[in-house]
């Protein structure tokens, strides 16, 4: 209710800033009564003068969500996903969060006690701003790459993209995959993070805003997180864990983050990106002997390194996970591997690295900058013959059952659907929808395969769809 009251007076006392919010009330169904706190706090907010949407979570008939033992993580993920659904009908691109720093608090202790991270990168605690988490299969809720169609892929498989340095923007190595310009998606906010609650309830009761207390987050034996606040509101926990140190933890740990990422692309800016087939997913990068000197004198920074490269190639989804590092005895390896004349090949992060002879690059040069003391005009650039540089081919190993059941996952046309109108079909409210550009026609949903591309097909009736025979099918994937 404080965050939805400040946003207000926003556009009510800004003529530069032009908003208008809208609140969603997520009724989490774990009481009986949540559903009558729910529309009271819509009824609050009418009030206040704005406009809300109250989104039911939905559970098992004969389950009990507060007896689930993963309930707190199954709860968080259904709320974003309900609120991107409605933030993408509504078409609304930034959300605005309400937590505070006792929020923040909380989890960088819970990190501490399930030690899921044991580097600082999982201190950093939560960002004020970033993508919607839990969402990467929703459309439309995180940013997505322009429209290919399957017709122009096809058409442009025999050029394979080519990119020159492993940092480059155009091939983006990060934990998103993004390879190319991309818009659209949900970004969130969470402007209070520097403000303890008490601060925050204080602020209601000066301004005479309403609000109302969840009873299950008093509840220390429901969740974690519940029993981490129970342990601050009833007891003197040692200084190493009070709100003055745990809060310098996170200062330090984010200092350390941008030191380790300046750090780490120094090292990717070392590498040579020779061809990557978005088609495929494969890369084929070399790395220079300074590559090797420069992960064994900062192991860290050449963990980060090798956790960036293989993210673009990876299957694995990076949506909502904590910033991750190689391990280092996986680092260890590589480089072990990386020295030596012969053939190598090893696994990291669902990535197969594949390591051709070392052969000299005698054709290629490459620019080196160097002070001459004389000189005070600044650096001179020459060309110096490469030096032997190693050749590693990243690719996806073969799928296992559960990802071949996934890729597999066909595109049903039933024989009753809801049809609207419109270019692209409503993921809230119907599986498909007319074309604009024809007089009729039926667009599947889309579905998000191996975490890479968003895939729809489009028939002209229901009728005449059928499933591929055996030789269509073996036509096709050999396309």
């Amino acid at each position: 209710m404080a965050l939805a009251f400040l946003l207000q007076q926003i556009s009510l006392r800004s003529n530069d800033i032009m908003t208008k919010p809208v609140a969603f009330v997520v009724n989490h169904n774990a009481r009986k009564e949540s559903g009558e706190e729910a529309q009271y706090v819509g009824s609050q907010l009418q009030k206040l003068g704005i406009e809300s949407d109250i989104l039911e979570m939905q559970w098992p008939a004969t389950t009990d969500p507060a007896s689930l033992p993963d309930f707190e993580m199954q709860a968080r993920r259904a709320r974003y996903r309900l609120i991107a659904e409605a933030a993408i009908q509504r078409k609304i691109s930034h959300i605005f969060l309400g937590h505070h720093q006792d929020d923040q608090i909380e989890t960088i202790l819970m990190r501490l006690i399930r030690n899921s991270n044991d580097s600082f990168l999982g201190r950093q605690g939560i960002p004020e701003h970033g993508t919607i988490p839990c969402c990467e299969d929703i459309r439309g809720a995180q940013t997505v790459l322009r429209h290919t169609s399957l017709e122009a892929s096809l058409r442009n498989a025999s050029y394979p993209r080519v990119v020159r340095k492993a940092s480059d923007d155009h091939v983006g190595i990060h934990q998103e995959k993004t390879v190319a310009p991309s818009s659209g998606g949900i970004q969130v906010h969470r402007p209070l993070l520097a403000f303890p609650k008490s601060t925050i309830l204080q602020f209601c009761a000066t301004n005479g805003i309403p609000y109302v207390l969840d009873k299950t987050n008093f509840n220390p034996k429901l969740t974690l997180r519940n029993a981490v606040r129970h342990l601050r509101t009833h007891y003197s926990l040692p200084r190493a864990l009070q709100e003055s140190s745990v809060l310098e933890l996170q200062r330090k740990a984010r200092n350390s983050a941008k030191s380790l990422a300046l750090r780490g692309e120094a090292i990717l800016r070392m590498m040579t990106t020779e061809t990557f087939d978005l088609r495929s997913g494969r890369m084929i990068v070399s790395l220079p002997p300074h590559v090797q000197t420069s992960c064994e004198a900062d192991p860290e920074a050449g963990g980060y390194a090798l956790a960036r490269l293989t993210s673009v190639v990876s299957p694995q989804s990076r949506d909502d996970a904590e910033p991750t590092l190689v391990p280092q005895h996986n680092l260890r390896e590589f480089l072990e591997k990386n020295q030596r004349r012969v053939r190598e090949q090893m696994t990291v992060q669902q990535v197969l690295l594949e390591k051709s002879e070392n052969m000299p690059r005698s054709n290629r040069y490459k620019a080196i900058s160097y002070r001459d003391e004389d000189n005070s005009g600044g650096g001179h650039r020459w060309l110096q013959r490469g030096q032997r540089s190693t050749v590693w081919t990243l690719s996806r190993p073969p799928m296992r059952n559960r990802e071949l059941r996934r890729a597999s996952m066909g595109f049903n046309f039933p024989r009753q659907c809801k049809i609207v109108e419109g270019e692209y079909p409503s993921e809230r409210d119907s599986n498909y929808s007319t074309n604009k550009c024809c007089e009729k026609g039926l667009w599947s949903s889309w579905l998000l395969w191996d975490h890479r591309y968003w895939i729809r097909v489009q028939a002209d009736s229901i009728e005449g769809c059928t499933k591929f025979s055996e030789r269509e099918e073996t036509a096709f994937k050999q396309c």
